[in-house]
């Protein structure tokens, strides 16, 4: 009964960086047995973030659900044996930190064996934190602003909190940030662009973001978010 390492969010290996007070959000993908049902993996980001339940930033795992069995997404593969699990969780301190994955089959775990890893030991993604800015508000907290309608503008850490700043649905065109909603809490969706004045933004993609506004808009009960920024 073999599980394969598919992918992951962010890549491994690599460096990363983020801000306090943002969510770091992990993900990643497995290919499973045809007769492996994904609730029976359990799969954790093994990792020395700081946050609530961690604020000494010591190594420990994080949990990741099944994304397809918890309804916040549909399997984006072609092989419906694919199945991508993750998380969001809010850094609490500016330490710097580096995480990998590992998972189990239930049958494993009752059996007290190891646990299987993405990649050899030692090879990690590294995050550098940089402290929030005390004379930029908007990195310290949510932030957004208005645009029209229903639409607003407004940082990553707003969309970590979407649902208590009163949002319903959250569109993110950051594609360095990622972000994971349980329980269909908000509904979500994702526009990769690159930052910076020099990267031009494909027509493909602006129509992508203007459709899904368009049709969430129509179905009602739709306040969106839409990240732009990498803080």
């Amino acid at each position: 009964m073999e599980v394969k390492f598919h992918s992951s969010f962010p890549v491994i290996p690599s460096n990363i960086e983020m801000m306090m007070l943002q969510g770091m959000t992990y993900k990643v993908t497995l290919t499973l047995p045809d007769d492996l049902d994904p609730g029976q993996v359990k799969v954790q980001a093994w990792t020395s973030q700081c946050d609530r339940e961690h604020p000494e930033g010591h190594w420990h795992e994080v949990d990741l659900p099944c994304l397809e069995q918890d309804g916040v997404n549909e399997n984006i593969y072609s092989d419906e044996n694919v199945f991508t699990y993750g998380t969001t969780k809010v850094i609490t301190s500016d330490k710097n930190f580096e995480f990998t994955f590992r998972w189990k089959v239930s049958q494993d775990i009752q059996l007290n064996t190891d646990w299987s890893w993405s990649h050899g030991y030692g090879v990690n993604c590294y995050s550098t934190v940089l402290p929030c800015r005390q004379e930029d508000k908007w990195t310290l907290e949510p932030n957004f602003d208005h645009i029209v309608g229903a639409l607003y503008l407004g940082n990553f850490i707003a969309a970590t909190h979407a649902k208590e700043c009163g949002f319903t649905h959250v569109i993110n065109t950051a594609e360095n940030l990622d972000v994971v909603f349980h329980n269909n809490d908000v509904v979500y969706h994702k526009v990769n662009v690159k930052d910076g004045a020099s990267n031009p933004i494909e027509e493909y993609k602006i129509l992508d973001a203007v459709q899904w506004i368009k049709k969430h808009d129509k179905e009602g009960n739709f306040t969106a978010l839409l990240v732009f920024r990498c803080t």
